[in-house]
């Protein structure tokens, strides 16, 4: 519950231990507080209150990395065929954190975890198909249809790939490319 709590501006895992103790379960009940109610919480003095109550993020941590633009600017990244490490690299963060926030997704139906993670996924799969339209349009382009097989193959195993029924024949199987350049 208290990883819901430390989503306000200000309010770090102590703190959010505390308030949870004092009563605040979630971020609507610390929302909804009075600043005098806040700064009743142990840990939390009137400053802070007024700072958490106005938005304010008056604490001494650091800033919080997950922001809207580091999370387009990594799907952008996955979007594009780069890999996990190079965008997290490229944006300042370690792999660590990455895989941290999608973690911290489960625990949420929405929320900037939850937003992070959908977005993630649809990047990385919006990166594959780039990548494999790519892909076959270079094979086609040179006539290599061994890549072509090796993607059905690991695509579609159950059609293309390798298998040991006893019913199967040990045939072969002949691709031809045609380009229509010709």
């Amino acid at each position: 519950m208290t990883e819901d709590l430390t989503e306000i501006d200000g309010v770090g895992p102590a703190i959010a231990e505390a308030l949870e103790e004092a009563g605040f379960k979630t971020v609507d009940d610390v929302l909804a507080a009075s600043v005098d109610e806040l700064a009743d919480v142990h840990m939390i003095g009137e400053k802070s209150a007024k700072g958490i109550h106005e938005g304010e993020g008056t604490h001494r941590g650091r800033d919080p990395k997950l922001t809207k633009q580091r999370q387009e600017a990594i799907a952008s990244m996955l979007e594009d065929g780069h890999s996990v490490a190079a965008a997290c690299r490229c944006n300042g963060i370690g792999q660590t954190t990455f895989y941290e926030w999608l973690e911290k997704a489960d625990d949420q139906e929405e929320g900037i975890y939850a937003d992070f993670a959908d977005r993630v996924a649809s990047a990385r799969g919006a990166g594959e198909a780039k990548l494999v339209d790519d892909l076959l349009e270079m094979a086609r382009e040179n006539g290599d249809a061994r890549t072509i097989l090796s993607v059905l193959k690991n695509r579609y195993p159950e059609s293309w790939g390798e298998h040991d029924d006893d019913d199967a024949g040990s045939g072969s199987v002949e691709v031809y490319l045609t380009s229509e350049k010709d």
